[in-house]
């Protein structure tokens, strides 16, 4: 089973998410990868966004529901707060802060429309948590 980390912050009055470069075909995805033997999912999604990004956070161990990436393999996805910068990034991964509307973007110009609409809807369920939460 694969693991991703929808990693957001409020800066300069904006919502980002941090979104990675896909290692084989370049596309804007956000960070992810395989469980290890034993491994809950939440902590592979911690492990893979500080591997991938060099950030770190708080990992809501409660998934937010699953989306499909290229290839239709299906991820869980977990929310990631209080976001902070820890180590060197995966050489070729260039993370990058990006506000949701730019995401959305991104998402529907490079991937098919299956793929873009899975992704765009799990960004959309990470905020509504987040803002439910801040309440």
């Amino acid at each position: 089973m694969k693991a991703g980390a929808i990693c957001l912050r409020w800066h300069e009055s904006q919502m980002q998410v941090l979104l990675v470069r896909s290692s084989h075909k370049r596309l804007w995805v956000f960070p992810k990868g395989s469980q290890e033997p034993e491994e809950p999912e939440w902590m592979a999604a911690q492990r893979e966004l500080e591997e991938e990004t060099g950030w770190t956070g708080f990992v809501d161990s409660r998934p937010l529901g699953s989306y499909r990436q290229h290839e239709g393999e299906s991820i869980s996805a977990y929310l990631v707060k209080s976001a902070r910068w820890k180590s060197d990034p995966e050489p070729g991964r260039d993370p990058a802060w990006v506000d949701i509307v730019r995401a959305r973007g991104w998402f529907q110009d490079q991937h098919d429309p299956e793929t873009a609409l899975s992704m765009v809807q799990i960004l959309w369920g990470a905020i509504d948590r987040w803002q439910t939460e801040e309440r």
